[in-house]
């Protein structure tokens, strides 16, 4: 399972602030301070795209780059950042989302403006904290966690001011779904509507699936020694996810083998492949390299550049 460094997750984080984007953390600091954490989630000031464009040289100066940036939301993006040599990385989730459209809802601006501060990050406030933990687990249907985080908000907070804030800082439907679970209001659902948000949600995840095809967020690199390969692979698995191709002799076979690695470019993974390429490949990078050292930091330069043809 691919884990963020804290190290870096915290430069990326100092180097984002110091670029001047606003920006609060959606948790607990202590799981940005401490080994091992999968991810970092911010709600961001502006568009991800602007937020690594800004602070890209700062990054740059430190020693990190974008390699991975998959769009799994509207308003929500997954970057990963890594070294040169591919040694380390972070997983920096960046939500910009000023309206509350996303299936989480929230307004990144309302929460930004009512941050508190933290031992070094921007934070959300308790209330803001505790509705944060209820709309998660609304949308991930943790019925057991939803009703313990419900409880902890009417208890803690009160439905009334709880409500208030729910209007304030979310968009529909997501308010609309807080607030019948505060109890503060009932919407009347046609059956219409009960279509819709699946029938939505189909809609873009099919819309995205398309622009990952088009402009796919995978990468993929070969090389013609397999154990060098298979030292790469261990390498970049640390944060990132990877898979592991390798082409047969048989030209059939191989072509069958190529096609599924075009495929699979649609996913937020790196693939490396070694034997002999197929006659229609077109890998981001054909690395000649004599050390595992060599092989990451051509991946790392090749993972860069498809990542800067995304921005």
């Amino acid at each position: 399972m691919p884990t963020t460094s804290a190290i870096v997750a915290q430069e990326v984080l100092q180097a984002i602030a110091d670029a001047g984007v606003g920006f609060v953390v959606l948790g607990d600091e202590s799981a940005v301070e401490v080994d091992p954490i999968s991810d970092v989630d911010l709600g961001v000031d502006r568009s991800p795209a602007d937020v690594v464009h800004t602070a890209g040289p700062a990054l740059e100066a430190l020693g990190y780059v974008p390699v991975v940036f998959w769009r799994y939301d509207r308003p929500s993006v997954n970057v990963f950042f890594s070294d040169a040599e591919a040694r380390r990385g972070a997983q920096i989730d960046l939500t910009y989302d000023p309206d509350g459209v996303s299936r989480y809802g929230f307004r990144t601006g309302a929460l930004i403006d009512r941050a508190v501060r933290g031992r070094r990050w921007m934070l959300l406030g308790d209330l803001d904290t505790d509705l944060y933990r209820l709309r998660k687990r609304q949308v991930k249907r943790l019925r057991l966690g939803g009703d313990a985080a419900l409880d902890n908000v009417l208890g803690t907070h009160g439905a009334g001011t709880a409500a208030e804030r729910v209007r304030e800082s979310y968009g529909s439907p997501a308010r609309e779904e807080m607030l019948e679970a505060l109890g503060s209001e009932t919407f009347a659902h046609s059956e219409s509507q009960r279509w819709d948000k699946p029938t939505m949600a189909l809609a873009q995840h099919g819309s995205r699936f398309l622009q990952r095809i088009q402009s796919p967020i995978g990468s993929w690199v070969h090389l013609d020694d397999a154990d060098l390969a298979d030292r790469l692979v261990d390498r970049l698995a640390v944060f990132l996810m990877t898979s592991r191709r390798r082409f047969p002799e048989s030209p059939v076979a191989r072509e069958r083998v190529g096609a599924s690695v075009s495929a699979r470019r649609v996913l937020p993974l790196v693939t490396v492949s070694s034997g002999p390429l197929p006659r229609l490949a077109t890998p981001d990078a054909t690395i000649a390299a004599t050390s595992v050292d060599d092989a990451a930091r051509q991946t790392v330069a090749a993972m860069y550049r498809h990542t800067q043809t995304l921005l």
